[in-house]
C-alpha cells in the first residue's frame, strides 16, 4: 500500500489513529480505478444507449413532475464538472467532498452516494445514469479506512451537511469493492437514512478481503491496515467481531433496506461464496429484497456492466416518491433484462426421469440440486411434461401427484439458490397434433399458472418447447397468445420465456411478434450448429452411423458461430428482448476434444453478448453429470462453468 496523506484526529484526546483523506494510488483491491478513457467502441455505445434512454425517461416524468437542481452552496467551495454535470467541491471536517446536480432534479431530491471509488469504472456503476435520471450524486472522500468507527463519524457529518441543503432523507449506497464495508457499516448505524445499497463484488466480510481467511487472495498490508483503523488490540479480536456486513443485516430487513449487488462469478479477489452469497441467503431468510446480478465467468474486474440500467431501475423503483417511474423507459424489459442476469448458466433437468412417476425411484436426488448450484450453475430448466405426467381431466386439473413433484422440484431449486424456469417440454405430444391438443394445453396451463402463482419473481414460465410438425407461423403465434393471457390472470407479473416456430430456431426469430405492452418476456433459441456435428450417433436423427466429424476450432468454425449469434444479437437489440440460449449440446458420439471446443466456444460467445444459456442436459443424453459415476463429466462441465470445483 503507498503511503496516504494523513490529517490529525478531530476528535480531541480520546482520538482514534489518523484518519488516511485521499484515495491516492494503491497497489492493493482495486488498484487500477481509472479504465473508463479505455473503454471500447461497443461498451461506449451501450453506456450512451442507457443514458439516452434514461434522459428519456427524465424528459418523460422529470420534467413534468421534476423540479430544477436544488440550489446548493457551501462555504469557500470551487465548481466545475464531472461527465457532463455541474459539481460543487468542498470540505467537511477537513475531508475533502463533493456533490453533483442533475440538469432536471427528480421530486424529493433523491441522491446516490457512492462510498469509495467515485471514479473508479464510473460509466459501468450507474451514477451518470442516475445524474440522468434526476438523482444528485455524491461522495466524500475518508480514505483507506474500511468504513471503521473514524470513518462514519464523517459520513454522518457529511450526511447532516447534505440534509441542510434539501436533498432527500433517505440515500442510495453504492459500494464498489471495499466500499462495501463502508456502505453496510453506515446503513448498520443509519437504517433510516437509507433507501437502497447497490453492491459491485463489494467486500461483505473483511475476514475474507483483505483477511485472506478463506479462498481469496487476501491482502497483508490492507489487513494490518484495517487493524490498525478499527483499534484491534490483534487479529483474535479482528476475527470475533461481529459488525462486518454478513452480520449486520437483521438491522437492515426491519428497515426494509432494498439490496442489489453485481458481482463477477470467478472473482478471486471478493469471492462471491464469501461475500455476495451469503448476505444473499440470510438476506432472504430475513425476509429482505436482494437481487444479484450475476456476470458469468468475470473476476473482480470490470466493476458494473456494460449498460447500468438494470441497476438505475432497481434503485428508481425502490426511492421513495419514485417507485413506477422506470416502466416508461424506451428500452422497455423493466424485468426481463435483470432477469437475463440473474439467470446466467443453468442446466436442463428432469425430463425423463422416473421420478415423475414414482419420486423414490427417480434418479435425481435433493443433492443433486446443491451439486448444481456449487458446480457454478446459477438456474435449472425443469423439463415438464404436464400431458404426460399431468394428465389433466375434463376440467384441467392436474395429477395431485404431478404436482407434488413439481413443488419438490421447485423447492430443491430455490432452497440451494438456483432460479427455475418451467419448461413446458410436451412437444413431442403437442406439435403433431395441436388442435387437437390445445384445449388440455391451455387448460393445463390454467392449472400451473395458478398453481405456482405465489412462487417467488426467480421461478419463470417457458410456454412450449420447440414447436414444430404441424404448427404453422400463424397457429403458434395463437397459441402461445392465448397461453400467455392465461397466465398474465394469475401471474401478472411473472417473467415469460417464447420462442419461435419451429424447433425454437435463431433462424425464425423474425417471425416471433412479442406484444411491446408486454415487456417482461424473454425470447429463447436453441442452438445445434453444426447438426452433423452435435448430432452425430444420434440414431432419432438418421445420423446414427455418421460418426468422426470433428470441431477443431478453426477460424471458419468459430465465423459461423459468431455470424449466427450476430444475427440473433441484432434481432436483440432491434426489439429490445433479452436472449435465452435454452439448449445447445453436443451427443457423447462426438470426440470428447471437440465437444468441450465447442461447448466452450459457444458458452463463451453466449456470455459475452450477455445471454443466459441452459446446457442439454444433466443427464440422459448429452450428459454434464454421469449418474453411474455420482460425479461430473469434468471436461464439460468446466468448459461450461470455469473455475469451479
Amino acid at each position: 500500500m503507498m503511503p496516504l496523506q494523513t490529517k490529525p484526529s478531530l476528535s480531541g484526546s480520546s482520538a482514534r489513529a489518523p484518519l488516511p483523506l485521499e484515495n491516492r494510488a494503491r497497489t492493493g483491491l482495486d488498484a487500477p480505478v481509472l479504465p473508463t478513457r479505455r473503454r471500447s467502441p461497443r461498451s461506449a455505445l451501450g453506456v450512451r444507449w442507457a443514458l439516452f434512454a434514461l434522459g428519456w425517461l427524465t424528459s418523460l416524468v422529470g420534467a413534468t413532475a421534476g423540479e430544477p437542481a436544488s440550489s446548493l452552496a457551501w462555504p469557500n467551495e470551487t465548481v466545475d464538472t464531472w461527465h457532463g454535470f455541474k459539481r460543487h467541491n468542498f470540505t467537511v471536517e477537513g475531508c475533502r467532498a463533493w456533490v453533483v446536480e442533475p440538469k432536471v432534479a427528480q421530486p424529493g431530491q433523491p441522491w446516490s452516494w457512492c462510498m469509495e471509488f467515485p471514479d473508479a469504472f464510473t460509466e459501468r456503476c450507474a451514477a451518470p445514469a442516475l445524474l440522468a435520471a434526476g438523482f444528485h450524486h455524491a461522495h466524500i472522500g475518508v480514505g483507506n479506512t474500511f468504513g471503521c468507527p473514524e470513518a462514519v463519524r464523517h459520513f454522518n457529518a457529511f450526511y447532516a451537511s447534505l440534509q441542510t441543503r434539501g436533498l432527500a432523507p433517505k440515500a442510495t449506497l453504492i459500494g464498489i469493492s471495499r466500499g462495501g464495508l463502508y456502505a453496510y457499516r453506515w446503513a448498520s448505524e443509519n437504517p433510516e437514512k437509507v433507501a437502497v445499497i447497490y453492491g459491485d463484488a463489494p467486500v461483505c466480510d473483511f475476514k475474507s478481503w483483505p483477511g485472506g481467511k478463506g479462498k481469496g487472495k487476501g491482502s497483508p498490508g490492507d489487513w494490518a491496515a484495517l487493524l490498525k483503523c478499527y483499534r484491534f488490540q490483534d487479529e483474535a479480536e479482528a476475527l470475533a467481531y461481529r459488525g462486518n456486513p454478513v452480520d449486520v443485516l437483521e438491522t437492515l430487513a426491519k428497515a426494509r433496506i432494498a439490496l442489489i449487488h453485481v458481482v463477477g462469478d470467478a472473482d478471486d479477489v471478493v469471492p462471491v461464496a464469501e461475500n455476495t452469497a451469503l448476505v444473499e441467503e440470510r438476506y432472504r431468510k430475513l425476509g429482505g429484497e436482494i437481487e444479484v446480478i450475476h456476470k458469468p465467468g468475470v473476476g473482480h474486474h470490470p466493476h458494473g456492466i456494460e449498460d447500468p440500467t438494470p441497476v438505475v431501475r432497481f434503485v428508481q423503483s425502490h426511492t421513495p416518491g419514485l417507485a413506477g417511474t422506470a416502466a416508461a423507459s424506451p428500452a422497455g424489459g423493466a424485468e426481463a433484462f435483470p432477469q437475463i442476469r440473474r439467470l446466467g448458466r443453468g442446466v436442463n433437468i428432469i425430463g425423463w426421469d422416473g421420478l415423475w412417476k414414482d419420486r423414490a425411484r427417480g434418479n435425481f436426488k435433493d443433492i443433486h440440486f446443491q451439486r448444481i448450484r456449487e458446480a457454478g450453475f446459477n438456474h435449472v430448466r425443469i423439463n415438464l411434461h404436464p400431458l404426460r405426467d399431468g394428465q389433466p381431466d375434463a376440467e384441467g386439473k392436474l395429477r395431485p401427484q404431478f404436482l407434488e413433484t413439481l413443488d419438490w422440484a421447485l423447492d430443491g431449486a430455490l432452497t440451494n439458490h438456483l432460479m427455475a424456469i418451467l419448461d413446458y417440454h410436451d412437444d413431442l405430444a403437442i406439435s403433431p397434433d395441436p388442435e387437437g391438443k390445445k384445449k388440455d394445453f391451455l387448460a393445463s396451463w390454467t392449472a400451473l399458472a395458478a398453481h405456482c402463482k405465489d412462487r417467488p419473481s426467480e421461478v419463470l414460465f417457458e410456454i412450449l418447447n420447440e414447436p414444430a410438425a404441424k404448427f404453422t407461423d400463424a397457429l403458434w403465434s395463437n397459441y402461445w397468445h392465448e397461453a400467455l393471457a392465461i397466465i398474465r390472470k394469475t401471474n401478472p407479473h411473472r417473467t415469460v420465456v417464447i420462442g419461435p416456430y419451429p424447433w425454437n430456431s435463431f433462424k425464425q426469430l423474425d417471425a416471433l411478434q412479442l406484444p411491446e405492452s408486454d415487456r417482461n418476456l424473454i425470447a429463447t433459441v436453441h442452438y445445434y450448429d453444426p447438426f452433423p456435428f452435435t448430432h452425430q450417433g444420434t440414431p432419432w436423427t438418421g445420423q446414427r452411423d455418421k460418426t468422426g466429424v470433428t470441431w477443431e476450432g478453426t477460424e471458419k468454425q468459430r465465423q459461423a458461430i459468431e455470424q449466427d449469434f450476430a444475427r440473433i444479437q441484432a434481432w436483440s437489440k432491434q426489439h429490445q428482448r433479452p436472449i435465452y440460449l435454452g439448449e445447445f449440446g453436443a451427443f457423447e458420439k462426438g470426440e470428447l476434444a471437440s465437444r468441450v471446443r465447442w461447448t466452450t466456444f459457444v458458452a463463451r460467445q453466449a456470455e459475452a453478448l450477455g445471454w443466459a444459456w441452459g446446457y442439454w442436459q444433466f443427464t440422459g443424453d448429452f450428459i454434464v453429470f454421469d449418474m453411474s459415476r455420482q460425479d461430473w463429466v469434468e471436461p464439460i462441465r468446466e468448459a461450461l462453468a470455469p473455475g469451479k470445483p
